[in-house]
């Protein structure tokens, strides 16, 4: 990192807030450079200034005591950074610091009340900026800007801007915008536009990503149509071609981008107001002109933009999808229920029982049948059984005393076959077989006998 970038985490660690040193100024009290800015902004505006302008200018000396505190901040960061870099980054805030009271004195802005305009007062202001660069530190004191508020909503943020080789073209802001910055209760209560740090916040948002990234889409995605309101503005070739004339930070080479905005509509849902905000870099002294004709055409065509329409409370019967009709309520109607349900008496038509009816129903539930319940004996239940069959006398089925079983499967066998037609046995061979094994028993009981008898024998001879 850079003894330059290093300085410039520093400064944006310890953010200056120029706000607290802007003071309601006479107009002879300010500095040479934003008198002669206000005095050119008010020339184009002869004959519609209808009351008391008033003018706020930056002084570091009315908030002397504020600022060299800000300024000790800095230097106890610097103290804590390497011995190394500790003199070049003391060098370069005494650039900084000099520089930093040239940007003060040269914010400026007036509140200008005004005749038969959309807004009630316009308002203008220098947009001073400290550029940090490679090595040096450069004040760019040329861009300016007019804003105000005019007395209707549009529905959604409105932005023009600049597409490099690309016609100029409005774009809607889809969603809220990335300020920054919170406006309290008693902020939201009050005139935005005299707000100075909320404008501030929105001018700056112009040059972010988040912003720029709406401008792109609306060109590539949706091919510059299909927003009502932009597509009523586009319309308006005097609006664009007065834009047209306006200076972008991407002309004036002050950053380096492909996309630049100049112009926003924002609406203000808590006043019903909408805060138009055009600016210009340009270095002539025509600028004050064509930047205040942009805002004028602006403000205007925003106050004739279609407006989104509000669907009225469907008075037709709702219905399902299937067709059939529901039932609707009005609030009158459906008080009146929550009434009968809250009282203590029954809808009409609802059974009511007695304490002796309900001791009754809870004995029968407990022990025995309910009263009145019909019962069948064993011949009924019999009986009902032949009517379902019809009253035919179906036998009950008993096997066939002639057939015999398998002595393998037990498949059963009639009469006179040879074998099992299911695992092929021989019928007949269990028995067989059980005859021979007789046999071979009686045969081995004689041989026992006979070895005996011959056993006894020899004993005898000996």
């Amino acid at each position: 990192m850079s003894i330059q970038e290093k300085f410039k985490e520093i400064i944006i660690n310890h953010k200056f807030d120029v706000l607290n040193h802007i003071f309601l100024t006479p107009k002879d009290d300010l500095s040479q450079f934003t008198k002669e800015q206000v005095n050119n902004a008010l020339s184009i505006l002869e004959g519609n200034i209808s009351g008391e302008v008033q003018y706020f200018g930056g002084s570091i000396e009315k908030s002397k005591d504020q600022f060299e505190a800000f300024i000790d901040t800095i230097k106890k960061d610097i103290e804590a950074e390497s011995n190394d870099n500790q003199k070049e980054l003391n060098d370069i805030l005494k650039k900084y610091v000099k520089i930093l009271k040239e940007y003060t004195s040269k914010c400026c802005y007036a509140i200008i009340p005004v005749k038969d305009m959309p807004w009630t007062e316009v308002l203008f202001r220098t947009v001073p900026k400290i550029v940090f660069k490679e090595k040096t530190i450069e004040l760019i004191d040329r861009i300016i800007s007019y804003y105000g508020e005019i007395k209707c909503l549009i529905s959604k943020t409105i932005i023009h801007g600049r597409i490099k080789g690309e016609h100029s073209l409005f774009a809607p802001v889809i969603g809220d915008l990335d300020l920054n910055y919170e406006l309290d209760d008693a902020n939201q209560k009050a005139k935005k536009s005299f707000n100075y740090s909320y404008v501030s916040a929105i001018i700056n948002s112009l040059e972010s990503t988040s912003m720029r990234n709406h401008l792109t889409r609306y060109h590539e995605g949706y091919q510059r149509r299909g927003d009502p309101i932009c597509d009523f503005l586009m319309k308006k070739d005097d609006l664009i071609n007065v834009f047209d004339k306006l200076m972008s930070c991407m002309e004036s080479g002050r950053i380096n981008n492909k996309v630049s905005i100049i112009g926003i509509a924002l609406p203000q849902s808590s006043d019903k107001t909408t805060l138009v905000i055009v600016l210009d870099e340009s270095e002539n002294s025509g600028k004050y002109e064509k930047c205040f004709e942009a805002l004028l055409r602006l403000s205007a065509a925003c106050c004739e933009a279609p407006k989104p329409q509000i669907q009225p409370q469907q008075a037709a019967p709702l219905r399902t999808p299937g067709g059939q009709e529901l039932k609707v309520w009005t609030a009158e109607e459906l008080a009146d229920q929550a009434s009968q349900r809250g009282s203590t008496s029954l809808p009409p038509g609802m059974d009511v029982w007695t304490e002796e009816e309900l001791q009754k129903m809870a004995v029968e539930r407990q022990s025995s049948l309910p009263e009145g319940m019909e019962t069948w004996t064993a011949e009924e239940l019999q009986e009902l059984a032949k009517k379902r069959q019809g009253n035919l006398d179906i036998p009950t089925w008993e096997p066939d005393k002639d057939m015999s079983e398998c002595s393998k499967c037990g498949y059963g066998l009639r009469k006179g076959w040879d074998e099992c037609p299911i695992c092929g046995a021989i019928v007949g061979a269990e028995n067989d077989e059980s005859q021979e094994d007789e046999n071979q028993e009686d045969e081995d009981q004689e041989d026992d006998i006979e070895s005996n008898e011959e056993s006894v024998d020899l004993e005898n001879e000996d």
